[in-house]
């Protein structure tokens, strides 16, 4: 391929943040989608290593919001979105001492309230579902019954295949080279086979595999970088 082609936004990496990004934006609208992944097919590195699990937990406040709505996701996909359950509640068993284990067991409460199924056991219950555990290395527990294993496999196929039928576009064997930037602004994305124009550049090549977040810079804008979530709405003024 060669010459100059036109793209509202260009991904850069076809792991489960890739497939992910492009999934959620074009339903809702953006539709000039292009995913540019250098391997010879998606989720080649941390996404095809990934041994996921879904902890509707975390200490930090919008990382577990984040992840509840993971959890909604998994559970409960749009029709068709995979032949398989996405989840599989084996349950998450958490250990906790000291102070730490006195925090959580006041966060219980603001969990359950977020729609989390959570158990909390005592020292001596704990070691009775663990035998194997020492009592000197925790005060308590907390048991999540309903996460579990994600099928990751399943996640990315499902986010590719609905969204190349919403017309987002995969070049898989094509590096990206660099990207063109004037007067401080992103204007494309140069590759081993052409060059893209684009309004927006998201890197998702730089994820270390959690699917929370992808780095987005905006083209025609100041530049700026930030974490773009991939449950929840855009940030305000997004245009989509």
């Amino acid at each position: 391929m060669n010459g100059i082609h036109d793209y509202e936004a260009v991904i850069i990496g076809c792991g489960i943040a890739g497939a992910a990004a492009a999934y959620f934006l074009s339903r809702r609208g953006m539709k000039d989608i292009l995913i540019l992944e250098r391997e010879a097919q998606p989720g080649y590195h941390a996404t095809g290593r990934s041994a996921a699990v879904l902890v509707e937990f975390d200490l930090v406040e919008p990382i577990f919001r984040l992840k509840v709505l993971g959890g909604r996701f998994l559970r409960r996909p749009p029709d068709g979105f995979s032949e398989n359950p996405l989840l599989h509640p084996c349950g998450i068993l958490m250990l906790f001492q000291g102070d730490l284990w006195r925090e959580v067991c006041g966060m219980v409460p603001g969990l359950r309230r977020a729609g989390v199924t959570v158990e909390v056991l005592g020292q001596a219950e704990t070691l009775l579902r663990m035998p194997v555990l020492s009592s000197e290395n925790l005060d308590g527990a907390l048991f999540l019954p309903e996460d579990g294993h994600i099928d990751v496999n399943g996640l990315l196929w499902g986010y590719l295949r609905h969204s190349r039928g919403q017309g987002v576009r995969l070049h898989c064997g094509e590096e990206v080279t660099g990207i063109r930037v004037a007067g401080g602004r992103c204007e494309g994305v140069e590759t081993t086979a052409g060059y893209y124009r684009t309004r927006w550049v998201i890197d998702a090549a730089l994820c270390t595999g959690c699917g929370d977040c992808v780095i987005a810079c905006r083209p025609g804008g100041s530049g700026t970088w930030w974490g773009l979530p991939l449950f929840p709405s855009p940030p305000a003024g997004a245009p989509w």
